[in-house]
């Protein structure tokens, strides 16, 4: 389906709708998952939560509008480093690292 993404937590994985799928981020509803494996959205209209496809983990929060946090996503998701990303190689870890140092001067960590 479309904009659908599997989101990954310390209490599992998570099949969710998302405002915006690219090739390799994607843009949703901030969420927790409780104890008993409920996911709780976050209403807040200016938090959104950034997610790398491939791994299905949160690259951190945009506190900022839906369509900015979007614009931010879109202009990050045709880097192809992020294919490399592997959770267990933190040599990998460095454009994760320039993501997150933009997405905090912009829109807060």
């Amino acid at each position: 389906m479309k904009n659908q993404i599997t989101i990954k937590t310390s209490k599992g994985s998570y099949f969710m709708s998302a405002q915006f799928c690219g090739k390799r981020i994607a843009v949703h509803r901030p969420v927790h998952a409780t104890e008993d494996k409920c996911l709780i959205f976050e209403n807040e209209s200016c938090s959104w939560s950034l997610t790398h496809i491939k791994t299905g983990y949160s690259m951190g929060k945009c506190y900022c509008n839906k369509d900015k946090a979007i614009a931010f996503a879109k202009k990050w998701d045709n880097r192809t480093e992020l294919d490399a990303i592997d959770l267990e190689n933190p040599d990998t870890w460095a454009i994760p690292k320039k993501f997150n140092e933009e997405r905090n001067a912009l829109y807060g960590s």
